[in-house]
């Protein structure tokens, strides 16, 4: 048996959520290495707000 299953569009918008979080981690590593940012601070930025979707 499953559990409940979340409406379509529900799915869908986190799917989307996470694809553009994957999409920023990736962008902010980019910049990382071409302008020395702090990876660690983005990395926080991501994760604080994966953790409110």
């Amino acid at each position: 048996m499953e559990g409940p299953r979340l409406p379509i569009a529900a799915q869908t918008a986190l799917i989307m959520a996470q694809l553009l979080l994957f999409s920023l981690r990736g962008l902010a590593t980019r910049a990382d290495q071409k302008l020395g940012l702090g990876s660690l601070f983005i990395e926080t930025l991501v994760t604080k707000f994966m953790l409110q979707v």
